[in-house]
């Protein structure tokens, strides 16, 4: 007979297979002191303190951007976000300076972020004007057609790159279809209005 063949080695970290396997055996049952037993300690509380500071845009609207907003506006939208979202600050700068003047923006951190800091009520969580519209900002929501605002509602989450995408949020809210063959073969929008 031959020598037995040399043991595997892993490639990522160069163990043999049976040193690895050895090695996790004595972690899993090795106890370290732990040094003599204390009165446990208060843990100290985490202080947050940021006040509210609204996001001033700084980019030039469309005019695609102005008339989306109109758009939006005549058919009831709100954009919710938070003046600390990174993404609800770029939905806004897609949009431009001149556009949010016509959009419905409501802010759900308006009293600031504050925990455990001194001479500030606690406001850890999103204004009750959010409440349902919370799951991920930013949020478009548009009523469909006829509904009034809670009621029956569709929106888009996340930031939108292009103000006519925000258009199909609302053709949709107005009952109308997408169509992809014809959104394919006329180089329209490829909405079509409901049939009455």
């Amino acid at each position: 007979g031959g020598a037995p063949p040399p043991p595997r080695r892993s490639a990522a970290f160069g163990f043999t297979s049976a040193a690895a396997g050895l090695a996790a055996t004595i972690a899993a049952n090795v106890m370290l002191p732990l040094g003599p037993a204390r009165a446990a300690e208060p843990a100290e509380k985490k202080v947050v303190a940021v006040p509210y500071t609204p996001y001033q845009v700084t980019s030039d609207s469309s005019e695609e951007s102005i008339a989306t907003a109109k758009a939006l506006k005549a058919a009831g939208a709100r954009l919710y976000g938070a003046f600390w979202c990174e993404n609800c600050n770029k939905q806004k700068e897609v949009l431009g300076k001149q556009a949010m003047e016509y959009v419905n923006y409501v802010e759900c951190f308006p009293n600031g972020v504050y925990q455990n800091a001194p001479g500030h009520e606690d406001f850890t969580k999103p204004d009750q004007i959010c409440e349902g519209y919370t799951s991920a900002w930013p949020l478009w929501v548009v009523p469909k057609d006829g509904a009034t605002e809670g009621q029956d509602e569709i929106g888009i989450q996340g930031q939108i790159k292009k103000p006519k995408e925000l258009l199909r949020l609302v053709k949709e809210a107005k009952g109308e279809k997408f169509d992809p063959l014809n959104y394919f073969t006329t180089g329209n929008d490829g909405y079509t209005a409901p049939s009455k």
